[in-house]
């Protein structure tokens, strides 16, 4: 059902968005861990913070991307 609704150069696409916000997240999280000298078992238990932190960046950029395209639509015409 989702290859009629989304094709696959655009479902690879938002994958690759939704790697990259994870990539960022965890990396922020990295850096936390090691600015207060938390133990680095923190990694593995602040993994669901790390998940929501990547759905509000991927959000974030879905509405910079959208509001975007809208400006974009509107100065064409």
């Amino acid at each position: 059902m989702w290859s009629k609704i989304f094709s696959r150069e655009v479902r690879r696409r938002e994958a690759v968005v939704l790697a990259i916000c994870f990539g960022i997240s965890f990396v922020m999280n990295l850096a936390i861990i090691a600015k207060y000298a938390a133990p680095w078992q923190e990694i593995f238990t602040s993994l669901g913070e790390v998940v929501v932190q990547t759905l509000l960046i991927y959000g974030l950029l879905l509405l910079l991307r959208i509001a975007w395209h809208l400006m974009q639509h509107i100065w064409r015409k």
